[in-house]
């Protein structure tokens, strides 16, 4: 008895110091420990004092709180084809029906649900960006492996028209690149070439 009563102290005042001490550095730790202490502790002692049970369901009742304990406890995780034999078990289950309703919810959220107009403006920047970096990759940079190169080809072909708009943004860069490319030429002139021009210059001077 001296036993149980000691440790109903030990949980009581464990969970006491989570609820009012969230700042310290090992709150996350602590928090672990005893969330998972206690629930495999009730299946040896299914009825500890109601000020411990309640003391416990304050502290998942804090939503970063259940986040953390429904990772350690599998009962927070699934969908409870019935009740539980355990009845102190069943009763915070009860307690926190409505959290682990909103976590089910917030799984089985999809992008569709937040198509709005700046989340769509938002999928085709990154979209752009794809195309664009698959492009240079596989039009300009030419040291792609075999593996890299088909790749990127199987990418391209799995998006609708997508390798007719990297042509056209590519295809305008490397255009720009070519003609940098062909002046960066024109300017750089032979040693031999260069004194006949010279030459030449002079001879239409003096004439």
């Amino acid at each position: 008895m001296s036993d149980l009563v000691d440790t109903n102290t030990h949980f009581l005042d464990g969970f006491r110091e989570l609820l009012q001490r969230k700042e310290d550095e090992d709150w996350g730790a602590k928090l672990e420990h005893f969330c998972e202490t206690f629930w495999l502790h009730l299946d040896d002692n299914p009825s500890p004092t109601l000020e411990v049970i309640n003391a416990f369901i304050d502290v998942l009742l804090e939503k970063e709180s259940f986040a953390v304990a429904r990772l350690l406890i599998p009962e927070f995780r699934g969908e409870l084809s019935s009740k539980l034999e355990n009845e102190t078990k069943q009763s915070v289950m009860d307690h926190t029906a409505h959290l682990r309703a909103e976590q089910k919810n917030m799984e089985k959220t999809t992008p569709s649900k937040f198509d709005d107009p700046l989340y769509r403006a938002e999928k085709e920047v990154f979209h752009e960006a794809e195309m664009y970096r698959a492009g240079l990759l596989l039009y300009y940079q030419g040291n792609l492996s075999k593996t890299e190169r088909a790749e990127i080809q199987k990418w391209s072909a799995a998006r609708p028209g997508c390798m007719r708009e990297m042509d056209g943004a590519v295809g305008t860069e490397m255009n720009d690149l070519r003609t940098s490319e062909d002046e960066d030429k024109e300017d750089i002139i032979p040693a031999g070439a260069s004194r006949k021009r010279r030459k030449k210059e002079e001879g239409a001077v003096k004439g």
